[in-house]
């Protein structure tokens, strides 16, 4: 099984904005950008909140969010804080 599996569409999307500081749009779906020192980095896309999202939802959530999968898994499930995935972001964009 998958590690993207077992993560809930409310615990990525609460992760994106308090860890992230992402605000999200309301609209069919939820599109909100991350911003790093004044500058739009890139988009993150999710849809509304639903029981669950498919695999394909939750991989795009990951590829869009700059982490691979285990980070990803560790930004949803707590582990992870803002200042970790700022450095991490800081690195892989090199800033």
């Amino acid at each position: 099984m998958s590690i993207l599996s077992g993560l809930k569409p409310g615990d990525i999307t609460s992760a994106f904005e308090k860890k992230a500081q992402i605000r999200f749009r309301s609209g069919r779906e939820r599109v909100g950008w991350y911003v790093l020192d004044n500058q739009k980095l890139f988009r993150i896309k999710i849809p509304r909140i639903h029981p669950d999202w498919s695999i394909g939802v939750k991989k795009d959530a990951q590829r869009r969010s700059q982490l691979d999968v285990e980070e990803f898994a560790d930004f949803a499930n707590c582990p992870m804080n803002g200042a970790a995935y700022e450095r991490i972001i800081r690195k892989r964009l090199s800033l």
